[in-house]
């Protein structure tokens, strides 16, 4: 188990680090603040949000703060926000730190491969804590996806902007990822404690953000 740390030298945070196999992982979820004033009313707000009834699930962000449509750290997916027509170039860098990216749902898919595979990674890279009434991962590989679940947006009152409209749910229940599909869309990855699974979410909704090192 190769263990680590970095700094993120845009507010200094330090993020600890895991390589599993080919990969180098961070081990907690993006931490940063990113807010950036929609292109118009029909734009998904470039936003970040905080729980503050959980102080160990960084931030949630939408898709397009996620991938940084707003070009602020990097220019692959610049435009690149709720309901445009292009697509992101991976790899993206989104919000991580220089020298990472945003993972694709390969890149997750090959972290779940090398761990068991999707029955029994969901024990093996689930955090101990935090998980309410459902029995803790094992996180053996010291990967810690924690059940921050993720911050739901009604439809019909979007876009929302006030924190006062925030709702989160499965929290305690279920770890949720933004990552990169194929084309360069949205993707996610469920984590839980007895199964992991790959789906597309509304990318009006905010989740977590695990970064993965780039390519040597």
């Amino acid at each position: 188990m190769n263990k680590g740390e970095i700094t993120d030298a845009r507010d200094g945070k330090k993020y600890k680090t895991i390589g599993i196999k080919t990969q180098m992982w961070m081990a907690e979820n993006m931490d940063i603040d990113y807010k950036v004033k929609p292109l118009d009313s029909d734009s998904v707000a470039y936003g970040s949000y905080t729980n503050s009834s959980c102080d160990t699930c960084g931030h949630y962000y939408t898709w397009a703060a996620a991938i940084d449509s707003a070009g602020v750290f990097s220019t692959n997916a610049l435009g690149c926000s709720y309901g445009s027509t292009c697509s992101a170039e991976p790899p993206v860098r989104g919000i991580c730190p220089e020298g990472w990216h945003l993972p694709s749902m390969d890149e997750w898919e090959t972290l779940i491969d090398d761990v068991g595979g999707m029955i029994d990674a969901g024990m093996v890279l689930c955090s101990r804590l935090g998980w309410g009434a459902y029995v803790a991962g094992s996180d053996i590989h010291g990967f810690s996806a924690l059940p921050a679940g993720m911050r739901f947006i009604d439809r019909n009152s979007f876009p929302q902007e006030d924190d006062d409209d925030e709702v989160f749910v499965f929290v305690g229940e279920a770890a949720l990822f933004w990552g990169m599909t194929e084309s360069g869309a949205a993707g996610s990855e469920y984590f839980y404690p007895d199964f992991v699974s790959q789906t597309n979410i509304d990318e009006k909704y905010a989740l977590s953000v695990r970064c993965l090192k780039d390519a040597d």
